[in-house]
């Protein structure tokens, strides 16, 4: 069965004001996860966040793990693959350097996806709440976002990030009781801890 995983910016940055077992989880599940049987679902804003900023910062940080090196090859051809008006009924296969990872663009934007449908009304509210009261940035919204939109393909889609308050929020999103959103919570080495058992 493959996982599906919403990896936050946070969870693919090997750096910053991390504790040094989050920082050593990202560099390892970046060298590992790229062969595990796991679809990484993104959107095509989330992709532009990653070219403007993230990609920008894998620059001081050398070796990069094979994942982040991979992507940050290929992220303009995946930007402009994500850009097409077309949909894709299967996942992107990205392969580059021996890294193998099914990439499932969800949606062009996905806070936007969420919008258009009056199922999703209760949900955008929630994210719009959290935004103000935990003080989330439209990155972190657009991350809870993807989440919500890969519940559409799988049971319990797995949300990776090193940021406390996006894991608040995503906990208080999915106790909601009228969102009816189920996402598992991990961090880094927690995905790490699952990934070796």
């Amino acid at each position: 069965m493959t996982t599906h995983l919403v990896l936050d910016h946070s969870a693919l940055t090997p750096c910053g004001d991390k504790p040094e077992e989050e920082k050593r989880a990202i560099r390892i599940l970046g060298d590992e996860l790229p062969t595990a049987n796991a679809t990484w679902c993104v959107s095509r804003s989330y992709l532009r966040v990653l070219l403007a900023v993230v990609a920008k910062e894998w620059r001081w940080h050398h070796p990069l793990p094979k994942l982040q090196a991979s992507v940050a090859r290929v992220l303009e051809i995946l930007l402009s693959l994500a850009s097409t008006r077309r949909r894709l009924c299967r996942p992107l296969g990205l392969r580059s350097g021996g890294t193998a990872l099914k990439i499932h663009v969800v949606a062009r934007t996905a806070l936007k996806e969420l919008g258009k449908s009056p199922r999703y009304s209760r949900v955008l509210t929630t994210i719009d709440r959290l935004r103000e009261s935990l003080g989330l940035t439209d990155e972190d919204a657009e991350v809870l976002a993807i989440a919500v939109l890969a519940h559409r393909y799988t049971l319990s889609p797995i949300l990776v990030t090193a940021d406390d308050a996006l894991r608040e929020a995503a906990h208080q999103l999915t106790s909601a009781p009228d969102t009816r959103v189920r996402l598992e919570v991990l961090r880094p080495s927690e995905l790490l801890a699952v990934m070796r058992r």
